[in-house]
This record gives structure tokens, sequence and C-alpha cells, in this order.
């Protein structure tokens, strides 16, 4: 799915055959001996430019209505899971188990997707290259994710979307403290509105818990911390392994996750399966045990497949499209939270969701470079 990469983030939406038209107008001036059976000659190529044109408005609407289609489905597939997660653990408070049944669930697509030759495996010279770079990575890819999750059980999913919305503080600060890597002045002052807004919805969150506010910043953290990993491994060079594609990288620290959270989950949530069950469960009919369940095994593909997703997403625009279009879903999961959950939030809650998602989309814009290009610059798909 991911692999697919029909519109990079150099490619331009006005692509096609450009040459053609030139080539007919240079014949045209040096001609003057024009014949009948010539002017039918240039009434083709006229046709032939005519239908080039037509073909290529058909290709570049094609490929916009894919694009569009392919973010519909992004957004409904994260939105879905996050909903569904949230369903769940307001039924079962069991967040450790639900991150490792989604991480679980990576191994059914490695089977399927390497084991078909779908997607070439990655390979490895040894199994030290594979530690030293993958049991890092899915060491924090646990404790980030699990820290959302968590999050999310004890707390509101819009409160935690907004904590979630301050990683770029984490990135910058542990940036400069772990890579000696110092961002552009606008970078920095993007992060005010973000901490702002943060602030402001924690102060004024009618349903605040404290450890749903830490595991979230928590998650941050970790977040910020696997980026900088990432950011300091050149995964193409083959010395350390072979066909490292992002699809298959994810899907490494993703299968990593699985065995590192399984052992914790068993040991933090196990002995309570039983209990949590019959206490939560009590009171619901067969048909309502039936949809938890459901909403349990639905979580852990539903995780797998938008994160997948996300790259094929990524493969078919630039980084700044991605960096709006991923802060304008964050904006879609408050609203559809706040709706179905019926949380309140009051008008200043409202105010600082409003400032940190924006801090959060100025920050994205000005990582990407975009207060330095040229205003002509052609963007792809935008």
């Amino acid at each position: 799915m991911a692999d697919d990469k029909e519109i990079g983030p150099n490619t331009s939406i006005e692509s096609g055959n450009k040459d053609s038209a030139p080539e007919v107008l240079s014949e045209l001036v040096h001609k003057v001996d024009i014949t009948e059976n010539k002017a039918m000659t240039d009434a083709s190529d006229t046709v032939h430019i005519e239908s080039t044109g037509s073909s290529n408005f058909r290709s570049n609407m094609l490929q916009h209505v894919k694009l569009w289609s392919a973010v519909i489905v992004w957004y409904g597939l994260n939105v879905t899971h996050i909903m569904t997660s949230k369903s769940f653990l307001n039924a079962l408070p069991l967040p450790w188990t639900v991150c490792s049944f989604e991480f679980l669930v990576g191994w059914l697509f490695a089977g399927v997707f390497w084991g078909t030759g779908f997607r070439k495996m990655p390979r490895f010279p040894n199994v030290r290259s594979f530690i030293s770079i993958f049991i890092p990575l899915g060491l924090v890819t646990v404790f980030l994710h699990c820290g959302t999750i968590i999050s999310m059980a004890l707390g509101s999913v819009s409160f935690t979307t907004v904590i979630k919305s301050a990683e770029p503080v984490a990135t910058a600060v542990l940036s400069i403290l772990i890579l000696k890597d110092y961002l552009n002045i606008y970078v920095y002052l993007s992060l005010i509105p973000i901490v702002a807004g943060v602030a402001i919805s924690s102060a004024n969150e009618l349903s605040f818990n404290t450890w749903s506010f830490f595991c979230a910043l928590a998650s941050n953290v970790f977040e910020a911390f696997r980026a900088i990993i990432v950011k300091k491994i050149d995964f193409e060079d083959e010395t350390i392994g072979t066909n490292l594609t992002p699809t298959n990288i994810y899907m490494l620290f993703t299968l990593v996750a699985s065995c590192i959270c399984l052992p914790i989950s068993l040991g933090i949530e196990a002995p309570y399966w039983k209990e949590t069950w019959l206490k939560s469960t009590a009171e619901m009919t067969t048909y309502n045990k039936g949809i938890v369940i459901f909403q349990f095994i639905a979580c852990g593909f539903l995780y797998y497949v938008y994160n997948d997703f996300a790259f094929y997403c990524l493969g078919l625009m630039n980084q700044v499209t991605y960096s709006v279009l991923n802060t304008m879903k964050r904006i879609v999961v408050i609203i559809v939270s706040i709706i179905i959950f019926q949380n309140e939030v009051n008008v200043l809650g409202y105010v600082g969701i409003s400032t940190a998602i924006i801090g959060g989309l100025l920050y994205s814009l000005a990582k990407q470079g975009i207060c330095s290009r040229p205003r002509k610059q052609e963007v792809a798909l935008e």
C-alpha cells in the first residue's frame, strides 16, 4: 500500500508532454509553402496537442481525486481507531492489553506482506545490527503509544489530542540537548502558541486528570526520542541492512514493540482480566458483550492499517501538504470525539484547543522552511 509513490514530494501537477506545442509551432514558423496536405498535417498536429492537453487534464484530475480519496480514507481510519479505542477503554479499562494487541497484529500483516512477497523482507548483515537499531526504536514506540492510550483511557480524547499537539516542544528541546541541532527562529516562535494553548486548555479542562496529562506528556517525550533516533540512522546504508523502506521500518519497530509490550501487559493487567471483564460486563447483554469484543479486535487492525496508510498518503504529497493535513486531522478527531462522547468544553477550553492546534500548524510549516520559500515556487498538489 504505502510503497506506491505515483506522486512524490517533487512531482508537479503539470506533468505530461510539455514539448509538443513548441515543436509544432517551430515547424509552422519555418515552413512557408503550405499546401493543402500540409494544412491537414498541421491540423492533425493541433488536434494532437489538444488531445494531449485534454489527456493531461484528465490525468491531473484523477491524481487529485486519488489524493483526496486517500486523505478521506486516512482520516476515516484514524478517527475510527481512536473512537473505537476510547469506547472499548470506557467499557474495559485495560490500556496495556489494548496496546499489546495492537502491536501483535503487526505480525499478521508481516506474514501477509513479507510471506506473499508483496513487500520485500528486510535483511540484516548480522543480529547486532538489528538489535542496536530496532530494540531502542521498539522500546520508545511502546512507551509513546501506551502513554497516549493510557492518557485517553483516563481522560477525554480531545484533552489527550491537545496535549499531544505539544510534541514539537519536546522535539525542539531534545534536538538541542542531544543533537545540538538548532532550528530557525520561526520554529521556536511557533512553540509559544503551542505551550500557551496547552496551558489554557489544561487549566480549563472540566474533567482534568493529572495522570492523563502526564502520560500524554511522557508520550510526547518518547515520540521526540524516536524522531531523534531515526534522524541519526542512515537507513539507506546497506551495511545496516537492505529493503529498509519506511513501511518496513515501521513494521519492524512495531514487531519489536510487541515483544516488549506483551510481557509488561501480562504482568500489569493479566491478573485482573477476569475480574475486570466480570465487573464491567455484569449488566451487559450478550449482544453488547459481543460489541466490546469486536471493538477490541478492531482496535488492533485499525491501528496498523491507519499508520500504514499514512505512509501511502505521504507518498502522494509533499511534506508541507502532509503537515497541514495532519494538523487538520487533529481538529477532526477533537470535533468528532466531543460529539460522540459528549465531553464538556467551555469557551476558554476551545480557545486553548484552537491556539495549540494553530501553533502545531505553524511549527510544521516553519520547520519545512515555508517562511523562507520563494513566493512563486511550485508546490505539488496544493
